[in-house]
């Protein structure tokens, strides 16, 4: 069977050995609506060993305007062929050519991408990935998007449209316009090629990876070229998405690889965001991958934000309740928890605080986690809310062993306004020396970091508890290793440091006499300590 499936392949495609510089031929790639057009290609030489078990066929293309654009982003895939037989797919370009060169991917190469190493790092070639985008991502939305890549890939972001319609009845072929969707709906991202190749309905593009991240699920789009746009660095095809027509399966060095007619598995993922005058509802299908969800869930919520608060002020609070619907292994279970969001405040919870919720739950060690669905729900008030512990006193500084400790705490909200709040605590300590802290979560676990995770329920309460921003801390502590430089924080000997990835009782140079949580109206900024003493 071997030997009969390697001649049939060899009636179509031509390997590279029996390439030569100067030989001719053309290629097929779409720079207007759908239908691909016809280029030419001229091989200058054929770069074999370039690293292990791949080679690179150098050549010089020309027609359909490419003396003029260079290379385009987005005929990526596109197939080349000499003597009328298939040899590769454009893959590689660099910027500011003054010639339409190009690396192809030979097709052997490509047949069979899942027999190369799966290194994020390689190949080691660098190359601009177009990614189609129907909004602009702002600063941070744009770095936790580049997190997905390795070092060598720099996604290009490029303006896409809406949903377009063709002929139903149109047959996909070789050279078409094609795409990976990421996110559907009210967001649309998607990383586009051309298609290379189809064997009955195995389909393979792009000659180059996606994310290299192997097996997979993606949905595969037809798409449509509005025109092609000259640039000096890297000139791109303006594309929008059609229709789905399949699925990806793998992707890997040299290839992309579908499958035709098959429907990929998606997240739904629903948010509303409402305030005082109204309310909004956003929908999104995100594709349903543990290393993709991390990083596009936060990217719609963000979206779907920025489009909310168009033209309000940039003062906000917003109070979010997250709720995802996970599989286990023999359970559908709900997880949900809040988080509070204030502008302009570092330690407030960021769509980089959510990814990482959201890669601890995927990834973590102890069950295995699909997300089936996702609601996020947002009230919006048009004001910072947040505090500043501007002191805090005590009715004593010595106590007995069963006093009761009153706790007034002076805050200062955003505007500069000043309230007060007391607490009551029914003391049950050993005579000693204590310190009282009152703060923020975030504060409070830089001196008792969160105990160790030993199974999936305290990673829930995990995710729960980190940066809630508008729970008030209040613990009293004693000392028992390190020591404390003022306005400096607390220091640990170097013996301690070594026990970091060891439970709290053993790294801790505290030790925790009570601790309790109130649920408070504002985003907690700091936090402050007094020193107290317990007498006989």
């Amino acid at each position: 069977m071997g030997i009969i499936i390697f001649f049939l392949l060899n009636l179509s495609f031509l390997p590279i050995d029996s390439l030569k510089p100067h030989m001719k031929g053309y290629g097929l790639s779409t720079f207007f609506e759908v239908l691909p057009e016809t280029f030419y290609c001229e091989i200058l030489d054929i770069m074999k060993d370039i690293e292990p078990k791949r080679n690179l066929i150098i050549a010089k293309l020309s027609g359909a305007n490419l003396e003029k654009t260079g290379i385009i982003a987005g005929m990526s895939g596109s197939p080349v062929f000499i003597n009328n037989k298939l040899i590769g797919a454009v893959a590689y370009a660099w910027e500011f050519q003054k010639e339409p060169i190009c690396g192809i991917t030979p097709i052997y190469e490509m047949l069979y991408p899942e027999s190369f190493p799966k290194m994020r790092n390689w190949p080691p070639r660098n190359f601009n990935l177009p990614i189609a985008l129907n909004t602009k991502l702002n600063e941070k939305e744009e770095s936790l998007f580049n997190t997905l890549f390795p070092k060598n890939i720099k996604p290009l972001f490029l303006p896409m449209g809406g949903k377009e319609s063709v002929d139903k009845e149109m047959k996909i072929d070789l050279g078409y316009p094609v795409g990976g969707l990421l996110v559907d709906g009210d967001l649309k991202i998607a990383a586009i090629g051309t298609l290379t190749y189809i064997a009955k309905d195995t389909i393979y593009a792009f000659g180059h990876p996606f994310f290299n991240f192997g097996e997979l699920e993606l949905p595969l789009i037809l798409g449509k070229i509005h025109c092609v746009m000259p640039a000096y660095d890297n000139s791109f095809k303006l594309f929008s998405p059609v229709k789905e027509i399949g699925k990806i399966t793998y992707d890997y060095q040299t290839a992309i690889k579908g499958v035709l007619n098959k429907e990929a598995k998606k997240l739904p993922l629903k948010i509303t965001i409402k305030d005082d005058e109204k309310k909004e509802e956003y929908f999104y299908q995100i594709v349903n991958h543990y290393k993709l969800i991390p990083i596009l869930l936060p990217l719609c919520f963000s979206s779907s934000f920025s489009s909310f608060t168009l033209g309000m002020p940039l003062n906000y609070t917003i109070k979010n309740k997250i709720k995802l619907k996970i599989a286990l292994k023999d359970k559908i279970k709900t997880f949900e928890y809040e988080k509070l969001q204030v502008s302009d405040e570092a330690k407030s919870f960021t769509i980089f605080d959510f990814q990482n919720d959201l890669q601890n739950l995927l990834e973590n060690p102890f069950e295995k986690v699909a997300i089936k669905e996702g609601e996020i729900e947002s009230y919006l008030i048009k004001e910072k809310k947040s505090v500043r512990i501007l002191d805090i006193l005590l009715n004593k500084t010595i106590f007995y062993p069963r006093d009761s400790l009153i706790l007034k705490i002076i805050f200062q909200d955003f505007q500069g306004k000043l309230f007060t709040k007391e607490f009551k605590i029914e003391l049950n300590l050993n005579p000693g020396q204590y310190s009282l802290f009152v703060g923020s979560f975030e504060d409070f676990f830089s001196l008792f970091p969160l105990r160790e995770i030993k199974n999936f329920s305290s990673l829930l309460d995990y995710i729960k508890m980190k940066k809630p921003g508008n729970l008030l801390k209040l613990a009293i502590y004693s000392f028992k290793k390190g020591f404390y430089l003022k306005d400096k924080g607390y220091s640990l000997p170097l013996s301690l440091k070594r026990l970091k990835e060891k439970s709290q009782e053993e790294a801790s140079p505290f030790t925790l006499h009570y601790e309790n949580n109130f649920s408070f109206d504002y985003f907690i900024v700091n936090s402050k300590t007094i020193n107290m003493e317990v007498k006989e």
